[in-house]
């Protein structure tokens, strides 16, 4: 069953309870007040009858003042005069039997003492009890309410017509209300179908803005947007993957090809072997940047846990130190409370913010001309800075727009080994922990690289 079916059935569901609730509640209480004003008839006539017999005791008087009528009478009246000893006294017809009007008087002294109302399918009937003279008499009174019941008949049509009329309106409503509710879904179908398997830079459009509509277009266009960066990490590792690694790929397969067809004496074959050996590394070191360059995303929150950056900043600084065993690398705390025992605790990947710290390190070893860096923890209030300074080769001012763009790679880094990964890498790492990267140089000075990170205890607060 289709959503927009379901949307028009509900409502004419919904449409026809509510206006056969009403309706209900209409026939119901006017039924209810009917049968009590023919009651409040039947007793008023019936106080007359009972007062006129109390003040006269003459029944040709009071069998005149009922077929005479007032603006009491009532259409087929039967009165009934009994004394306490269930005796006729009196009646205007012939019609009825006597005993089940005395059962009638017994059943009502029993429960009701002095009066009781009775209706039946044709009939109602009050049966009331009056003192005349020390003694007790009974009088039956029953009639039939023609006028209330036609009346009630004549509403009982008017609502059964009004709940058809009601349902076929509903059902005009609910096909508008779904053509209202459906027409702006379908729109956004037909924007979803338009979608290609690759063109993730359309958009859809739909709602007002403010609806739920609105809602379920945005959440797709944020959809979109996380698809359409999985595939331009796609394109970019294939583009990077394939425009960097065919050179080396090929010089070695050159290498190896002259090799065996041309080198006769071990010591040659071994310094190509070798040649090519160093070649295969860089290509599996630039295909591992790569697949961490195009893994590391915005979505990606798996394995987080509080780090404790300082350790981990002096283990990579460790683990540096073995590459490059003659760099001086100073390390500098500050802006610490001495009772606090966790003053730069973070939340991350301990791998990825291992990598991004080892990236800058790695840069600062690399560009630094052998000179001394320095590796300076600060911590504030809300987020802690880890700063890494060298007094190298600097950075060009015309570099600077593209210092974050995969493979690019300074004018003045040439004679130096790498591939233009490091820093395109730690930018999407820190992106992911809600950090920044900042960078700050003077071509032939030095650069001074900033990493900022939130700390726990800020996020715990939000």
């Amino acid at each position: 069953m289709s959503i927009k079916l379901k949307i028009i059935l509900s409502f004419c569901i919904f449409c026809v309870l509510l206006s056969g609730s009403l309706s209900f509640y209409i026939y119901y209480y006017y039924s209810d007040y009917r049968e009590e004003l023919f009651e409040n008839r039947l007793f008023l006539k019936s106080k007359q009858i009972t007062n006129l017999y109390a003040a006269s005791g003459n029944l040709e008087q009071l069998e005149k003042f009922i077929f005479t009528g007032d603006i009491l009478n009532l259409y087929d009246e039967r009165v009934y005069l009994l004394d306490e000893a269930y005796i006729l006294i009196y009646t205007n017809t012939e019609n009825d039997t006597l005993e089940p009007i005395i059962k009638q008087v017994k059943l009502a002294q029993g429960q009701y003492n002095e009066q009781m109302f009775i209706a039946d399918s044709v009939r109602e009937t009050i049966i009331y009890s009056f003192p005349v003279k020390d003694k007790c008499y009974f009088i039956v009174n029953s009639a039939i309410d023609l006028l209330g019941k036609e009346k009630l008949r004549n509403l009982t049509s008017i609502l059964i017509l009004g709940n058809v009329f009601a349902f076929f309106l509903s059902l005009l409503f609910g096909i508008l209300f779904a053509d209202y509710v459906i027409v702006p879904l379908q729109k956004i179908i037909n924007q979803v179908n338009n979608i290609s398997g690759t063109d993730f830079d359309k958009r859809i459009i739909g709602g007002n803005g403010k609806d739920e509509i609105s809602q379920l277009a945005m959440n797709f266009n944020h959809m979109l947007e996380r698809m359409q960066e999985v595939y331009q990490g796609q394109k970019q590792f294939i583009s990077h993957a394939s425009h960097e690694l065919r050179t080396p790929l090929a010089s070695v397969l050159s290498n190896l090809e002259t090799t065996l067809l041309y080198d006769k004496s071990i010591k040659t074959t071994k310094k190509q072997i070798d040649k090519s050996i160093s070649q295969l590394k860089q290509c599996i070191e630039l295909t591992n940047g790569l697949l961490q360059l195009a893994y590391v995303n915005k979505e990606l929150q798996l394995g987080f846990e509080s780090i404790r950056l300082e350790e981990l900043t002096l283990e990579e600084i460790a683990l540096l130190k073995q590459k490059y065993p003659k760099q001086k690398i100073g390390f500098e705390i500050r802006n610490v409370d001495e009772n606090d025992t966790t003053p730069f605790e973070i939340y991350g990947n301990k791998n990825l913010v291992g990598t991004a710290i080892k990236n800058i390190l790695d840069n600062a070893c690399k560009y630094s001309n052998k000179k001394a860096i320095n590796v300076i923890l600060i911590k504030h209030t809300t987020e802690c800075y880890l700063q890494v300074a060298d007094k190298g080769i600097g950075i060009p001012k015309e570099d600077f727009p593209r210092l974050f763009d995969p493979l690019y790679r300074g004018s003045n880094t040439r004679k130096f080994q790498g591939f233009g990964i490091g820093l395109s890498l730690t930018k999407r790492i820190m992106s992911l922990h809600s950090g920044e990267v900042s960078i700050v140089s003077t071509l032939g000075e030095g650069t001074h690289i900033s990493l900022s990170f939130p700390l726990v205890s800020t996020l715990e607060k939000v």
